[in-house]
């Protein structure tokens, strides 16, 4: 009965691990074409607001990549290239 049950267990976990993954690449897949990664590529448009991604915070600083990101964002605001900044 035990073996039974981690069997189920283990394909459970399997398939939601497929699944997530999944969806995840189907995310990434459709954000890509709207993903900018240089400033010169952004049209003079001004945005309603970008979304900056979240990411970790140690000691109450930014980690490298919520710093990349933020500097990203507050250089787009600068810039005027979009009205408002949403943190994730």
């Amino acid at each position: 009965m035990k073996k039974r049950l981690f069997g189920l267990c283990l394909c459970l976990l399997a398939g939601a691990a497929v699944f997530s993954g999944g969806v995840n690449y189907d995310m990434m897949r459709q954000a890509a074409p709207k993903e900018v990664t240089n400033m010169a590529t952004i049209p003079d448009d001004t945005y309603e607001a970008a979304v900056i991604l979240g990411a970790g915070v140690q000691h109450n600083y930014p980690m490298p990549l919520l710093k990349e990101r933020l500097d990203g964002g507050i250089a787009l605001y600068e810039r005027q290239k979009v009205k408002k900044l949403i943190l994730s």
